[in-house]
């Protein structure tokens, strides 16, 4: 066979339906989570989340017989690195969508970024209000923020446990935090008719400070009804911690941040009762649900935790819209395989790991059940909220 027929042969082939697919041996997905600083637990479980579902869609043979291939950044708590990682995804890597990053700040800088560049980017850990609104139409999460999800169960726990005061301690570090107490807390607590003794005297820290001992002395000194935390959840059960060793009992509080192994671990008895939203039941009844949370567990040996669940879901949910838009894999349909992705997300419905929901078309927000999390007994406790 001369070279010439060959080409003209192998043009043929490609423009057969199905053959260019069947053709294409990977599918790149670009992933960027942390597993430092003071998210970085997150991190390490959302590596480990959506490495197990890229696991699981290639064992079913992966998208036509294309096996995923994750490309993955880990940018190490340093925000100096996301512009480069993202270019690289996008320019360098070829990555038809990406998944990530786990903090609100970083996706601050990735969003913009993948937006510029045309890219259909996922956040599975960013909860930050109102960080989808500059980066449409290529930014997703399929995460509630925390001021949506948290609001309606707040109220219901004000009303419960008639609750008149509150003092607020916020880390001024973190962004996602820095927005729930210098924005979300007292907005809703202005809704709710509860006095914030803390709105004119603010009781402030930054992530890592080596003792918060002069916060709690000020919070006990007001006397408030709760404590709300405006924190992540390793400093969050620090200041648990000192606030119960000065002994103080006031109910706490948090937003669906606080949600998860670390701040129960680490508070041990001390965060007994707090109260906080929450996006992830891993009892869940729902047949589907609980077959993903079993499969993962039985060979993690461990309890599925959200941000594992959301990473692992948000494969699935790309996954899906490759399939729903038709994409090709082929390079030289990258920006229009990209295109159809983001087009496919836009009011797509999943079923996953950490239960039903769906994207909404217009904003790229989630739309999920919400939950009330209660620490009893030294474990969460859920109940679902309408």
């Amino acid at each position: 066979m001369n070279r010439m027929f060959a080409i003209a042969l192998a043009g043929v082939l490609a423009a057969l339906p199905g053959f260019a697919t069947a053709q294409a041996q990977e599918i790149k997905i670009g992933v960027i989570y942390t597993v430092e600083g003071a998210w970085g637990s997150y991190g390490q479980k959302s590596f480990r989340g959506i490495r197990m579902s890229a696991e699981d869609i290639n064992a079913k043979g992966g998208v036509n017989g294309a096996k995923i291939k994750l490309i993955e950044y880990d940018n190490r708590a340093s925000p100096n690195e996301l512009p480069n990682i993202v270019r690289r995804l996008a320019t360098v890597d070829n990555v038809l969508a990406i998944i990530g990053p786990n903090t609100s700040g970083e996706a601050e800088i990735v969003f913009p970024i993948a937006n510029q560049l045309k890219v259909p980017a996922l956040g599975t850990s960013v909860a930050k209000g109102g960080i989808l609104n500059k980066n449409r139409p290529w930014a997703f999460r399929n995460i509630m923020p925390d001021d949506q999800n948290t609001a309606p169960v707040i109220a219901e726990v004000v009303k419960e446990k008639n609750i008149k005061k509150v003092a607020l301690i916020m880390d001024v570090k973190d962004p996602v935090s820095k927005y729930m107490g210098g924005v979300f807390w007292p907005a809703l607590f202005d809704k709710l008719g509860v006095e914030d003794l803390t709105r004119k005297d603010p009781v402030t820290f930054q992530s890592g400070d080596p003792s918060v001992t002069a916060q709690v002395s000020k919070l006990k000194a007001m006397n408030p009804d709760a404590v709300v935390f405006s924190a992540s959840p390793g400093d969050a059960a620090k200041i648990a911690i000192e606030i119960r060793r000065q002994g103080m009992k006031q109910q706490l509080l948090g937003s669906g941040g606080l949600f998860g192994d670390e701040f129960l671990k680490s508070g041990g008895a001390a965060v007994e009762g707090t109260i906080t939203a929450a996006q992830f039941w891993r009892d869940n009844p729902d047949p589907k649900v609980h077959a993903y949370v079993s499969s993962v567990e039985k060979r993690t040996g461990e309890n599925a935790v959200l941000h594992e669940a959301y990473a692992y879901d948000g494969l699935i949910t790309v996954v899906e819209a490759i399939k729903k838009g038709g994409v090709t894999n082929q390079p030289a349909d990258l920006e229009k395989d990209r295109d159809r992705i983001r087009q496919a997300l836009n009011g797509i419905q999943v079923t996953g790991m950490s239960g039903v929901y769906s994207l909404k078309g217009d904003t790229g927000e989630v739309d999920r059940p919400m939950m009330k999390a209660v620490i009893s007994g030294g474990k969460w406790t859920l109940t679902p909220i309408k």
